[in-house]
């Protein structure tokens, strides 16, 4: 890992970096260091927009907001008519959030979301047709996914709040194996899997 300093902007301001961070609506990424036996470093920059929410939320940051202060914020929801295949999509991401702690986070049917159960945030697993709230966020209630291919799976991080933060993350797919897909993403974020947007396809494998 490299530190280093640069200004962002014309009003001087210095911004330490570590490996990745943010300003803004921007996020930068280190990309690598070039020097020689001289005093003289070259450091390479990669710029891209996050995309959507606020500057300090996104997939990208996945676990946060779904834990905040090393502790849960969130459950993970699946309908009440769920199947086998989405049971286990969304305990591989609770079970992928547990990290050190005692247990992961619930899971539990949509007829039993409440705030001391959930806390602030939701992640939503299952189709438009079964989880109501996936609907309200997609905006429709069909079984099949808009412009979405069969044998892939969906992905979005939704922003609801920016102070405090807060966020439902939508993974979905027009089939229980996409469904699987898409969960796979989540579980492996920012292991060798890595959303840099809020809004993603899964296909292959």
């Amino acid at each position: 890992k490299y530190s280093f300093s640069f200004s962002p902007s014309d009003d001087g301001k210095k911004v330490k970096i570590l490996g990745e961070t943010g300003i803004n609506n921007l996020m930068i990424k280190f990309e690598s260091v070039e020097y020689s036996r001289t005093s003289q470093m070259k450091v390479h920059l990669k710029l891209y927009k996050a995309v959507g929410g606020s500057p300090d939320s996104g997939l990208i940051n996945f676990p946060f907001p779904f834990i905040k202060n090393e502790k849960y914020d969130s459950c993970v929801v699946v309908s009440d008519t769920y199947s086998q295949d989405e049971w286990i999509a969304a305990k591989m991401i609770a079970e992928s959030m547990q990290q050190h702690r005692k247990a992961p986070p619930v899971v539990i049917p949509e007829s039993r979301i409440s705030d001391r159960l959930c806390g602030s945030n939701k992640i939503l697993v299952g189709k438009p047709c079964e989880l109501k709230l996936i609907a309200e966020h997609l905006g429709y209630d069909s079984c099949e996914i808009k412009d979405l291919p069969n044998g892939e799976g969906f992905i979005e991080y939704k922003s609801k709040t920016d102070r405090p933060i807060t966020a439902d993350l939508i993974v979905t797919g027009n089939s229980n194996k996409d469904i699987l897909k898409a969960a796979t993403v989540v579980k492996h974020q920012l292991d060798f899997y890595v959303v840099e947007s809020n809004k993603a396809a899964v296909y292959g494998d």
